[in-house]
């Protein structure tokens, strides 16, 4: 099996996959370049944030810590959507 990991990566990969050439992908992205990079940057700076917690929640074994770790998640993920609703 192989994997890919990160968003962005994976939005290539999908916009590439099963194509004989990037210029007949289906296109999960623009073909404006500017607005291209308006989309990767809001995957970036908006998910970016909650990645790292939602990792320490998944790779948590102490049950003591469970209770702050989900408290962390709430906060990030809070944050997330605070910054969709208001575009």
């Amino acid at each position: 099996s192989k994997f890919i990991h990160e968003s962005k990566i994976i939005l290539d990969f999908f916009t590439e996959l099963d194509s004989p050439s990037p210029a007949t992908a289906a296109k999960l992205l623009p073909d404006d370049i500017y607005a291209r990079a308006d989309i990767r940057f809001f995957m970036d700076v908006i998910f970016s944030p909650a990645v790292a917690p939602l990792y320490e929640l998944l790779k948590n074994q102490d049950p003591s810590k469970l209770a702050q770790i989900i408290d962390n998640v709430s906060k990030k993920l809070q944050v997330i959507e605070d910054n969709l609703s208001r575009s």
